[in-house]
């Protein structure tokens, strides 16, 4: 008898760019370990970090927002979780130069190292411009809606904590808002927080594209 395949469906495609060089690969391999979070078990933050505040950085991309972010929070905690390579060691170079302390770096795929978070553990968890996956037959890839995504960034966040998705894509915004409308995640539609604007954004506004700024909080009815 065959057992049937399970396929797990990834909000991403693994790139490694094209210029990796030898200086790279040292980058990686000599200073990688002084910022990555281990995450062969369960993390506890508060045993890691006290009482410091949680940020979550999903998809940090080349690293500006979360570098500008960590400088001007040097109380907050900052855990960025990448996969594209030239981000991950571009920021871990910025990171050592500037003897930035406040931001730790996992590489691998959100989805699962959610699942690594003990509940009510994090402050806030910001996804800003999620790859939109536009074509129909990829909107399966779109890491808000995958199997089990969402219940985790609940269940991680702490009372009150904060979702925070940006995007340029109106159909991936409004079905967010859509999906989440019967969950613990309460949308505020008047908002009042400020963040880095990233150079993706800067072409985006150029190009004349509406930013989609989603803040969501999670209560307990």
């Amino acid at each position: 008898m065959y057992k049937k395949k399970i396929i797990s469906i990834k909000s991403y495609v693994l790139r490694c760019g094209k210029n990796i060089t030898l200086l790279h690969k040292y980058i990686i391999k000599k200073k990688f370990n002084k910022f990555k979070l281990n995450i062969n078990k369960y993390i506890n933050f508060k045993q890691l970090f006290g009482f410091k505040k949680i940020v979550i950085d999903i998809g940090f991309g080349m690293g500006d927002s979360l570098i500008n972010q960590a400088i001007n929070n040097p109380n907050i905690i900052y855990i960025g979780i990448e996969v594209y390579l030239p981000g991950i060691i571009r920021i871990i170079n910025i990171l050592n130069k500037n003897n930035i302390k406040n931001v730790k770096i996992i590489i691998g795929d959100a989805v699962l190292i959610l699942k690594k978070f003990f509940n009510n553990s994090i402050d806030n968890i910001q996804i800003f411009f999620p790859d939109p996956w536009p074509k129909i037959k990829h909107n399966k890839r779109r890491i808000i809606f995958l199997s089990g995504f969402i219940i985790n960034i609940i269940r991680c966040l702490k009372k009150e904590g904060i979702l925070h998705i940006v995007t340029d894509n109106k159909n991936y915004a409004l079905k967010i808002i859509n999906f989440l409308e019967n969950t613990k995640l309460y949308y505020i539609k008047k908002k009042n927080i400020s963040r880095p604007i990233t150079k993706y954004e800067q072409i985006s506004k150029k190009l004349g594209n509406k930013i989609w700024e989603m803040i969501f909080y999670k209560y307990i009815y």
